[in-house]
């Protein structure tokens, strides 16, 4: 297995985690409401980073011209988003890894401002 595919792998594997961590770092959400969405959105954001991603390494080894990429060629785009969800084997486990820590510190968080007094 050489870095053509471990690289990518890696690579998704990495956004399956950065991506959910900055979106909670960036909104601290408070309520399980809150979070749930942070993480939805996290969800779409790594499957369009691995679209992306594969749309990236096709045009990059040349089997599909610059103007496949950028036409209305739906049978590719079509692949792509099969790349993309196919792909959550890779992404996938790291993410629900990050989203139950995540869950589970800001359930903390909310935890001391309860015992505190605050809501």
């Amino acid at each position: 297995m050489g870095p053509e595919t471990w690289l990518p792998l890696l690579a998704l594997g990495a956004l399956g985690v950065a991506i959910p961590w900055a979106l909670c770092a960036r909104a601290r959400p408070a309520t399980m409401a809150a979070f749930l969405r942070a993480m939805l959105l996290a969800l779409v954001l790594v499957y369009l980073c691995a679209c992306l991603l594969f749309a990236g390494l096709y045009a990059l080894s040349g089997a599909v011209s610059q103007t496949g990429l950028a036409g209305p060629d739906v049978s590719l785009l079509r692949h792509l988003a099969w790349l993309g969800l196919i792909s959550g084997l890779a992404w996938g486990p790291p993410f629900l890894l990050a989203a139950l820590g995540l869950g589970q510190r800001m359930e903390a968080r909310r935890a001391a401002r309860m015992r505190a007094g605050g809501r």
